[in-house]
């Protein structure tokens, strides 16, 4: 289990745009072009789910066992997938999170380079 900093939300700052486009071409990268790309697996908790493992009350695989595979991973930087779900497809705001990396991204010539 990887835990972050990066917020997947309309509540960011310049800077928080920044880091959740950087995330977002990760993503694209390990499953599209990783090593692990047909082993990487994504899901969604909610908050109190996500401090178990982190308090050390729960090991992170029983928490995976519990819950349902969600390909957000796989879709956050995918236009032609996001663009044809809801508005809250994976979580409250996922699409309008997904509309602004991507205009981050067309915005920086470095990033923009990375995301063909």
């Amino acid at each position: 289990m990887h835990t972050t900093n990066i917020h997947l939300s309309n509540v960011v700052g310049a800077t928080g745009a920044r880091i959740q486009a950087l995330l977002a071409l990760a993503l694209k990268d390990i499953c599209k072009h990783g090593e692990y790309k047909h082993q990487t697996m994504s899901y969604l908790f909610d908050a109190a789910v996500c401090e178990q493992p982190k308090q050390g009350i729960e090991h992170p695989l029983k928490l995976t066992a519990r819950a349902a595979f969600t390909p957000w991973m796989d879709d956050i930087w995918d236009r032609h997938t996001f663009d044809k779900q809801d508005a809250n497809y994976y979580w409250h705001g996922y699409r309008d999170v997904c509309f602004r990396v991507q205009a981050y991204i067309n915005e920086d010539p470095k990033l923009r380079e990375m995301y063909p």
